[in-house]
């Protein structure tokens, strides 16, 4: 099932890079966001507030780069995600239109289609929440 994924995947490269690229611009930020305000606390309790303003100053900056990237992390994943789903979708319905008319008689053709656009929904989902975590956990631990 993947490999016929990955076809209708290749024309949508730049959609894919950006996604991994906003994936990883986002762990990042999320680990350095946790090490600043590690940084932070431990200067608060030390009472050592010599420098405090550039350490939150950099934590903003990486704080507003983590939102950029979530937004295109989010616009990369729905894009490519209903180009691919319209794809697929679209490759399955000439496939059905292309079959003989006694299979169609034989065979809930209804059925078949439900059964396919709820497997394409469920990848499209994968893609939408699960991926992150693929890129996301591994880095973070």
């Amino acid at each position: 099932m993947w490999i016929h994924i990955l076809k209708f995947s290749k024309i949508y490269a730049s959609w894919i890079a950006l996604r991994i690229f906003a994936t990883l611009v986002l762990t990042y930020s999320n680990i350095f966001i946790s090490q600043l305000l590690k940084k932070i606390i431990e200067m608060a309790v030390n009472k050592s507030i010599h420098g405090i303003n550039t350490y939150i100053l950099m934590g903003l900056i990486v704080f507003i780069l983590g939102i950029t990237s979530k937004y295109f992390f989010r616009y990369a994943t729905s894009k490519y995600g209903n180009c691919v789903m319209r794809d697929i979708r679209i490759a399955t319905v000439d496939y059905v239109n292309k079959l003989p008319s006694d299979y169609t008689m034989k065979n809930k053709i209804g059925e078949i289609l439900a059964k396919l656009s709820g497997y394409a929904n469920v990848v499209q989902n994968f893609m939408a929440t699960e991926f992150i975590n693929l890129i996301y956990m591994p880095i973070r631990l």
